[in-house]
């Protein structure tokens, strides 16, 4: 399974950064092959998102910058079958174009959600 996480809001959001850490972590020793795809330009200064990626074990070859475009054709083009974000037009948009995408809406604390999104990650596998 190829899986791909939004940056920003997702695995750097303090809501839900450490949960999304520790899913990467599961997916990753599950034998997913985990990626981050992001709307941040390439060209930008990323140090704080090449060094989360690291401590996630995930390689910089496998970081996809859309330079602000939306994520659908990236997310098509690299053959994912899950992407998560905190974006729901994003998650919208990989939806209506046959894509599996799901929101990370969490808040600290609200094990409800935390539950209904485990479910959803869980079902989609």
């Amino acid at each position: 399974m190829k899986v791909s996480f939004d940056f920003d809001g997702t695995l750097i959001d303090w809501l839900c950064a450490k949960k999304m850490h520790t899913l990467v972590d599961i997916l990753i020793l599950g034998g997913a092959d985990v990626w981050i795809l992001t709307t941040r330009k390439e060209r930008n200064n990323n140090i704080d998102l090449y060094k989360i990626a690291v401590s996630l074990n995930i390689p910089k070859h496998k970081i996809i910058f859309t330079n602000g475009e939306m994520k659908v054709n990236e997310y098509i083009r690299g053959g994912f079958n899950l992407h998560i974000d905190n974006d729901w037009v994003e998650v919208a948009k990989i939806n209506e174009n046959n894509g599996c995408a799901l929101l990370c809406n969490m808040t600290v604390g609200n094990l409800v959600d935390d539950f209904k999104f485990s479910k959803q990650v869980l079902e989609k596998l």
